[in-house]
């Protein structure tokens, strides 16, 4: 707590650091299903159009056979363009994460002290939470992260999880339903797809789908995804002339291995949108009220302070 507050910052983890072994992956089976329902509707329709189309679509298989497997491919091709190049090359972009919890929809409780789970993993003998402002803290990342740096994807947003129903998963990521839309129409036609109009939506998408047994968290996330290196210097092939703004990854030495990360900084010129920080169960809890309210003092920040009332305590 001290060290976000004094810093101004938080620390976005590169996904594949994070405690979900399926970050990123567990969507695919989603998307597939989804890719290969819109395939097969427009296969459906060009094998129409024409007796050469109707014959290729023959050759393939037939329409369900064609239709899985360009689904599949379409699929795989977001992958490996976004985040994992097959020929070594930097990814377009790679996501860093930033996870917070939203509680509006709990009871008053949770919302006033905190759940029981978050002080016993995050807080065991001592922890704070920090209440920020979601709209606030926003616009704040925008004056700062967003005016500096370069990035294929940066947003703030709710992880939908995976017992959420197809209409609700896809009306929260329609850009993505877009995406798989007109990228088979620019294939149908002969054109090539811009990676900025595919990626985007793509990230945005499998960075915030998770597994159900994580629902309790009810999280949200930033996602901050700047472009590569490679991505930057394609461009000033293309315009020499035009200012490029690499962020930089720090890395985590005090583990092994190294953790990636980027520092996200808001606004310069003013201080993050804290509205309340709830001190966690503790020995003495007075004793870090005071600590909490001196260090506000100290930075010229208001917050309210709370001390929470869930009676847990660490046996040793």
């Amino acid at each position: 707590m001290e060290g976000i507050l004094r810093s101004q910052s938080f620390r976005a983890f590169h996904y594949q650091s994070l405690n979900d072994l399926t970050e990123v992956e567990h969507m695919r089976d989603r998307l597939n299903r989804k890719a290969f329902s819109i395939v097969n509707h427009r296969l459906r329709e060009w094998r129409k159009e024409s007796n050469a189309n109707s014959v290729t679509v023959k050759k393939a298989g037939g329409l369900h056979q064609a239709s899985q497997e360009y689904a599949n491919n379409m699929v795989d091709s977001f992958y490996r363009a976004a985040i994992s190049p097959e020929d070594g090359r930097e990814p377009f972009s790679e996501p860093y994460i930033v996870s917070f919890c939203a509680h509006t929809d709990d009871d008053e409780y949770v919302q006033e002290n905190g759940l029981l789970s978050m002080w016993r993993g995050y807080g065991p003998d001592g922890g704070f939470a920090l209440e920020i402002d979601t709209k606030e803290y926003w616009k704040w990342i925008e004056a700062g992260e967003e005016v500096t740096f370069d990035y294929g994807q940066l947003g703030l947003g709710q992880v939908i999880y995976d017992n959420a129903t197809e209409d609700e998963v896809f009306t929260e990521f329609e850009g993505i339903v877009e995406a798989f839309s007109k990228f088979i129409e620019d294939e149908l036609a002969g054109k090539t797809s811009i990676a900025g109009d595919i990626y985007t939506p793509f990230i945005s998408a499998v960075t915030r789908y998770k597994h159900q047994g994580f629902a309790e968290e009810s999280e949200v996330r930033l996602v901050a995804a700047p472009l590569s290196q490679r991505i930057l210097d394609a461009a000033l092939e293309k315009v020499p002339d035009q200012v490029t703004k690499l962020k930089q990854v720090e890395y985590l030495k005090t583990v092994d291995p190294q953790r990636p990360f980027l520092t996200i900084r808001g606004d310069p010129n003013i201080p993050m949108p804290v509205k309340r920080i709830i001190i966690g169960p503790h020995h003495d809890q007075n004793e870090q009220e005071q600590k909490v309210r001196d260090l506000l003092s100290e930075l010229e920040m208001r917050a309210v302070v709370r001390k929470s009332t869930t009676p847990y305590v660490v046996k040793n």
